[in-house]
């Protein structure tokens, strides 16, 4: 979703751009109708103890190849709603059960279709969500959800029907910065090695759009201007200029 960052007006003689942050604008959930009385969802769909907190599949992500970004656009996973979509293509908010599947190892989990083109040490956390309480309109009725455990913002991605066919399989999805809570505004920010504060808001336009390599490491973003940027980290981030005036802004988010 895109997100705006301002800093604050005393620094606005050395940087005068608003930024664009993130990817492609996170659809809004279309309100839907209440569900007949038979098919209201239970009180509190089955998750594991911790679901809630200690659990790195939560978060916003970033489809990247060409049918990530036409079907999911962006996933959001929340402990009690998990979203995709946009308005081409249909969107999906629901809630949902998990099943913990045994971790991945050598970079096998089920379902991967491609396999690894060299032998690899990687293993993955895997669960399979099912939506609560019914499948979506596109069918989708169960999300597998693959993360490999090195510390990356990666994840993979298998949508099957209430039968268990596979109806996609996304493998690229890279993890954006969270939406900040407004209680936590204003964020420190430092803007060319100095001390300020700044805040992040929703984008009406499209916000930074990955280009480079997935990594939380110098991974290059253009905004909307088509101005190149190196941005480092995930929750707090740094944002380098690439040629133009070399400007750099850091932000600390908690």
């Amino acid at each position: 979703m895109g997100t705006m960052i301002r800093i604050c007006s005393g620094c606005t003689a050395l940087f005068t751009a608003t930024l664009l942050l993130g990817a492609c604008s996170e659809p809004q959930a279309k309100k839907a109708a209440p569900a007949p009385e038979a098919e209201q969802p239970a009180a509190n769909p089955e998750k594991p103890k911790g679901w809630d907190s200690d659990n790195f599949f939560l978060g916003r992500w970033q489809g990247n190849s060409t049918a990530g970004r036409a079907v999911l656009d962006v996933l959001s996973v929340e402990p009690n709603r998990v979203r995709w979509g946009n308005a081409a293509n249909g969107i999906c908010d629901s809630d949902y059960s998990v099943e913990q599947l045994p971790w991945g190892h050598n970079g096998r989990f089920p379902d991967q279709l491609i396999p690894p083109t060299e032998p690899t040490d990687l293993v993955y956390g895997v669960v399979r969500l099912t939506l609560q309480p019914r499948p979506c309109d596109s069918g989708v009725a169960m999300v597998q959800l693959a993360k490999p455990l090195d510390g990356s913002g990666s994840l993979q991605v298998v949508t099957y029907d209430a039968k268990g066919s596979i109806r996609g399989n996304f493998p690229d999805l890279t993890e954006l910065p969270p939406i900040p809570n407004k209680a936590a505004w204003p964020l420190a920010c430092t803007l060319n090695g100095i001390d300020s504060t700044c805040r992040t808001e929703p984008a009406a336009n499209d916000g930074f759009t990955p280009v480079g390599v997935p990594t939380t490491d110098r991974r290059e973003m253009v905004d909307g201007s088509g101005q190149r940027w190196a941005m480092s980290g995930h929750h707090s981030f740094e944002l380098e200029e690439i040629g133009g005036n070399g400007n750099r802004i850091t932000v600390s988010s908690p």
